[in-house]
């Protein structure tokens, strides 16, 4: 008995009967399905393009933007800009691509056809949908990320989606974590749906989430802030903004009345980027009425320039004197973006100059010859001695 045994073991671990990586392909795409299993350097739909937030600053640390095929999260307090960012994005998607169209879950139902005109949302490629429960719009959420061909899919908000069974409950009844419970499970359910073709490029299913910040009780130490919903939205997301208002743009007078709210300064901190830029902070402005030059519903893209045009001397500054690559000269932060504004040529350039600094920050580094390890190891002696 036990010469058999071991006979039939070893026949079980032959040599011959492994697969080679081909044959393994081959065996796992038929048993599976077509494209379950491919090389590493042909999965191209696992590659995710990116399309612009609205902000250059924004843009420019996370890479190129919001991750095209994944989930997005803006979280923050309340008038942060986490609406107006979810619809500038929304309107770079629908620029990028023009069969694609925009689904907003108008959980909270403060978004209306009059805001989404203000941030030149086009309507007639918009389509809000108003759910009853959460369990409803994760399940619409869901089936629209199975059907769609292209769409970018908005939530807001997160914390708006209640529960059926704490909307049928009477108020004095505990409804703990049950909002946890279904979001969590919804965001499974999502990124199941939104998975692609491993060698296609296609995304065809983009989503962004607004949540709201909370504070716990009794912290002492660290960071109060914390968001609703879950822990799994932490895992399943691409990429976490949180937004927090910085200060109004706004005039000032000795009378109350004089004193006229134009816009927001708001600071975007990535909290999570599977890309890059992860625990970058940037500023920008948002304008809600026209000012200066500036439309209701425009981001500020030249004043978030000048910062990087300082970090990496693309303009030489002297005193409260700025210098320009054409030997131009102007004063003052102010003087500086409103010439910006003027030479429109001169702005392309410099913001291409920018990038072409930061992208080096990810550049892969050459590859070595075998000569070069042996001169550095021959430098280093020279120096000991």
């Amino acid at each position: 008995m036990k010469k058999s045994a071991k006979k039939s073991a070893s026949k079980k671990t032959a040599p011959e009967e492994y697969m080679s990586p081909e044959a393994l392909m081959t065996a796992v795409n038929h048993e599976f399905g077509e494209n379950t299993l491919v090389r590493a350097s042909e999965a191209v739909g696992l590659i995710k393009k990116r399309f612009s937030t609205g902000s250059f600053a924004l843009d420019l640390v996370l890479h190129g933007g919001s991750p095209e095929g994944g989930i997005e999260i803006i979280e923050g307090e309340r008038t942060s800009g986490k609406s107006w960012g979810l619809m500038s994005r929304a309107r770079c998607f629908l620029d990028k691509h023009a069969e694609g169209v925009f689904i907003l879950v108008n959980a909270e139902g403060t978004n209306d056809p009059d805001f989404l005109s203000m941030l030149r949302v086009p309507l007639d490629r918009t389509y809000i949908l108003s759910p009853d429960s959460g369990e409803q719009a994760w399940d619409a959420a869901v089936f629209v990320a199975k059907r769609a061909k292209k769409v970018y899919l908005g939530i807001d908000s997160l914390d708006a989606m209640v529960p059926m069974s704490e909307l049928s409950a009477d108020m004095d009844q505990s409804s703990v974590a049950l909002a946890a419970r279904m979001n969590n499970k919804g965001f499974r359910k999502l990124v199941n749906a939104m998975r692609s073709d491993l060698l296609s490029s296609d995304q065809r299913v983009t989503a962004c989430f607004i949540t709201q910040l909370r504070t716990n009780i009794g912290i002492m130490f660290g960071d109060p802030n914390t968001s609703v919903g879950g822990k799994g939205k932490e895992f399943a997301a691409s990429q976490i903004i949180r937004m927090k208002r910085k200060a109004y743009v706004r005039t000032e007078g000795a009378k109350l009345i004089d004193r006229i709210t134009f816009g927001i300064v708001v600071s975007a901190h990535i909290h999570k980027s599977k890309g890059c830029g992860e625990g970058e902070q940037v500023e920008y402005t948002l304008y809600k009425e026209n000012y200066k030059g500036f439309k209701r519903g425009e981001i500020d893209n030249v004043t978030e320039l000048v910062p990087f045009l300082l970090r990496y001397e693309i303009v030489k500054k002297k005193g409260s004197w700025y210098t320009l690559p054409n030997e131009d000269r102007v004063q003052g932060d102010e003087g500086l973006a409103d010439y910006l504004r003027e030479y429109k040529e001169m702005l392309d350039y410099c913001q291409e100059e920018v990038k072409a600094v930061y992208a080096q920050r990810y550049a892969l580094p050459a590859e070595e010859t075998k000569e070069e390890p042996q001169k550095r190891r021959r430098s280093r002696r020279r120096k000991a001695r």
